[in-house]
């Protein structure tokens, strides 16, 4: 998390910093990523650069956060126009953000980080410093329990919004899965594309809404 030095700082040197970091980040993984380019394309020493933040995964995940605040907070108004319904609401946001996601200005970002995100969980686990929080900000967190509460839990086979949490994780795996498979075909010979993407996303989330297993009444069984 930043420091307070670093939210008090003039709008024009916040937005240079964030300016860098998207570069630099979007440039090469995180675990390749330089401070030293970070600080030279902002302009600020690099003592100033501890000033705001511990190290680099702080602003990495600082900058983690910026970007995927707004993918979250638009997915409140779609669960709010679709009464509730999670699963729904979760197709319809998947199906409008691909695209921005995979061809938006933050392609290079998203590809970095859903390539990498193995690789920063190992180098976190194995040195035992700083980590990248993946699970955003505060201010993230908040707009995840605002999706568990715009739920209507009346929809789903849960006992509480603590269910509702870990059902949202679990479509969120779906979520970084499909464009992890996108972003790794786009690297291989076998391109796949934004179509198949959202129906490997709809068969899999259709395996968490109604189940991978069949009745006996149902065809082939």
């Amino acid at each position: 998390m930043p420091t307070k030095t670093f939210f008090n700082l003039k709008a024009e040197k916040k937005e240079r910093i964030i300016h860098a970091a998207k570069s630099e980040f979007s440039r090469v993984p995180f675990q390749e990523a330089s401070i030293s380019r970070i600080i030279a394309d902002a302009g600020i020493p690099r003592g100033s650069f501890y000033q705001y933040f511990t190290d680099k995964a702080d602003l990495y995940s600082y900058y983690f956060g910026l970007i995927f605040e707004d993918l979250h907070f638009h997915l409140i108004d779609v669960i709010n126009d679709n009464d509730g319904d999670l699963f729904k609401a979760c197709r319809i946001y998947f199906s409008h953000y691909i695209d921005e996601i995979v061809a938006g200005p933050n392609k290079a970002f998203f590809k970095n980080f859903f390539l990498n995100m193995n690789l920063i969980h190992a180098e976190n686990a194995q040195h035992h410093g700083p980590q990248v929080q993946f699970h955003g900000p505060q201010n993230l967190r908040n707009i995840r329990s605002e999706i568990i509460d715009v739920t209507d839990d009346s929809k789903l086979n849960v006992a509480n919004k603590h269910d509702i949490g870990m059902l949202f994780r679990m479509i969120v795996m779906v979520f970084f899965h499909s464009v992890a498979r996108f972003f790794i075909s786009s690297d291989g010979e076998t391109t796949e594309t934004v179509n198949q993407t959202k129906e490997v996303f709809n068969r899999n989330l259709d395996w968490l809404e109604f189940g991978a297993r069949k009745n006996k009444g149902d065809k082939n069984v």
